[in-house]
């Protein structure tokens, strides 16, 4: 990943203005983004798993980034709410809000998978949560 950001840090350079900030917080930007984008991307393939290198199940830590079952969305609304809330979305918005929280992928890699523009796929994310945010504030 130092690798990486040196890499970005050379390419990105000539962009710098002093003006906006000074180079300190750029490298400290430019290094969160790609920690979180590096840790996204591992996520997205699996490579946080519950197993060891040897095969045996490892017990799943209390740091997972799923929330419990209580404290999740299906809970809090139920399930019935849930459904109607989803069947509620355009099948774009259905499909872009899935691709991102339970597939991982960024909007710039859903409007390449679906061969919509990057606006587009914005629109359908933001339109679809929006509907959703209805659904769960009514409840």
């Amino acid at each position: 990943m130092l690798q990486d950001v040196f890499l970005l840090v050379r390419r990105r350079a000539s962009v710098f203005d002093s003006s906006k900030g000074s180079v300190r917080s750029l490298l400290v930007q430019m290094c969160y983004q790609r920690a979180f984008s590096r840790r996204r991307d591992l996520a997205r393939r699996n490579f946080y798993s519950d197993r060891d290198v040897n095969g045996n199940t490892v017990v799943a830590s209390c740091c997972s980034s799923l929330p419990p079952y209580h404290e999740g969305l299906e809970a809090r609304v139920g399930r019935a709410t849930l459904k109607k809330a989803l069947e509620d979305l355009s099948t774009e918005q259905r499909e872009t809000i899935r691709l991102c929280f339970f597939e991982g992928y960024t909007l710039e890699e859903i409007a390449e998978r679906l061969g919509l523009s990057y606006g587009n796929v914005r629109h359908h994310y933001y339109r679809g949560l929006a509907k959703l945010r209805k659904h769960v504030a009514s409840e």
